[in-house]
């Protein structure tokens, strides 16, 4: 049973994420009779700027909105939101149930209040669903006929509407998200991940009021702290948020993008530049890298951690000659930088010269022992050979 349970999880989880990016997830029919959260609606009606990541908030809050009284992370509604499917009566309910792969209904079919044991399993193959439901072009229909429509969309969701993000590939998954979180908007709201990239964002637009302000509107919070500490708390509470959306947002544009914030409230701290560089290594973007990192550069160039990161950047990006170029700079900077001749490996690896590369390696484990980069640069060391240099620097 235990096994049964876990199936329908991931199955559930797997329909729910792919649901997400459907194109056309909202029309009127489709959300009839759902109270839509006037965040959603203001979604609907708003001219945001076309990202990719709009169509998948936008279905995700439809979502919000269509299942008022679910819970992908409460037991109690996730047993009404399998009820609720089993025995769809909306046409939202209908579309999403038809999405949903044969694994999942099947499962679903067996998942009772009785027999809750199915649960954890049930919300991740819901949750999949969902996110394949994104994917579809014909979302939108469900919920654009306003007479039927029961669903209260957000404006915001409207303005995706209104922007044909439905015709789409690239914008249709953000408003489709809009459109389920206004359909479904407890079953989605206590999923932690919207909630912390929203917060974060309301924070980082507080805190840049803040700053146009010069801090005018910070009050201390009590009578023996002064108004720059009342400040510096509040500003550390919204890195704390920007840090907890970028760990947790699983969509990297939001990693991405709260990333990106945190950096600008902590004042280009190398440290949160570090995780800002591994959420991006990890999807492989490096051009939001090289980007965010150039930005900082350009707001502290003296700082040896970021133009290091800058030049790491370059590389990835094969830009062998820009890259050479921050390292040399990063050489005038800090002489004795413990990455030097880690990027100088990286440089001529990219460039096809095993032996000055082989040359940087060494350097490196011998003067950085405890370095970051020991276990790469060792593993380098034992599968590189000696060649001549195919590609050379000029």
């Amino acid at each position: 049973m235990a096994q049964k349970a876990r199936d329908l999880k991931q199955n559930l989880y797997a329909d729910m994420q792919t649901l997400l990016q459907e194109p056309k997830l909202y029309n009127q029919e489709r959300f009839a009779g759902m109270n839509l959260s006037p965040n959603t609606i203001a979604e609907l009606t708003t001219k945001p700027k076309p990202e990719y990541m709009a169509l998948i908030r936008l279905n995700r809050d439809l979502l919000f909105s269509a299942w008022p009284n679910v819970s992908l992370n409460e037991e109690d509604d996730m047993l009404i939101l399998a009820e609720r499917l089993r025995q769809p009566a909306t046409p939202l309910d209908k579309y999403v149930v038809s999405h949903l792969s044969g694994t999942t209904r099947k499962l679903l079919a067996t998942f009772t209040a009785e027999n809750n044991q199915q649960l954890a399993t049930f919300r991740t193959t819901l949750l999949s669903g969902l996110n394949k439901v994104l994917k579809e072009d014909n979302l939108y229909d469900a919920v654009k006929d306003k007479a039927n429509n029961k669903v209260k969309l957000s404006t915001s969701t409207q303005h995706r509407i209104d922007e044909n993000f439905f015709g789409d590939s690239v914008r249709r998954p953000e408003l489709n998200r809009a459109i389920l979180s206004d359909a479904y908007p407890a079953s989605i709201a206590l999923e932690p991940r919207e909630e912390a990239y929203r917060a974060a964002q309301r924070l980082s637009d507080w805190w840049e009021r803040i700053n146009e302000s010069k801090g005018a509107e910070v009050q201390p919070n009590h009578r023996n702290q002064t108004r720059e500490e009342a400040l510096q708390q509040n500003r550390e509470t919204a890195a704390l948020l920007l840090q907890q959306a970028a760990q947790r947002c699983v969509v990297r544009a939001e990693i991405i993008q709260a990333s990106n914030h945190l950096l600008i409230l902590k004042q280009d701290d190398p440290a949160v530049l570090d995780e800002i560089a591994e959420s991006c290594l990890q999807y492989a973007d490096f051009q939001t890298l090289r980007g965010i990192t150039q930005q900082s550069v350009e707001r502290k160039p003296s700082s040896p951690e970021l133009r290091a990161v800058l030049a790491l950047a370059c590389l990835l990006q094969n830009d062998l000659q820009e890259g050479k170029r921050q390292i040399l700079i990063l050489e005038k900077i800090a002489p004795n930088f413990e990455d030097i001749p880690y990027l100088y490996n990286r440089l001529y690896q990219m460039a096809k010269n095993t032996d000055k590369a082989r040359e940087y390696a060494q350097k490196y484990v011998q003067t950085a022992p405890q370095g970051r980069y020991v276990k790469e640069m060792n593993k380098f060391l034992t599968a590189a050979t000696p060649t001549t240099a195919t590609q050379p620097l000029k």
